[in-house]
């Protein structure tokens, strides 16, 4: 997965991100050089999230509880 582009949107930022094709945006309420390094690691956090339900990565990770 990789950040492509941010642009200005609305009254924030849409930061582009792409895996297998896919691209998504997720919105920021700054821009991302003026983000710390923990907010940038908590959007990636949520693309890599979005991208490993949107692609069925972690079915083979399941396991059921008892």
């Amino acid at each position: 997965m990789k950040r492509l582009k941010e642009e200005p949107w609305e009254e924030g930022f849409a930061q582009w991100y792409e895996e297998k094709k896919v691209k998504i945006r997720i919105f920021t309420n700054r821009s991302w050089d003026e983000l710390d390094l923990r907010m940038r690691d908590y959007y990636t956090e949520r693309a890599e999230e979005y991208f490993r339900i949107r692609h069925h990565t972690d079915l083979n990770n399941l396991r059921p509880t008892d």
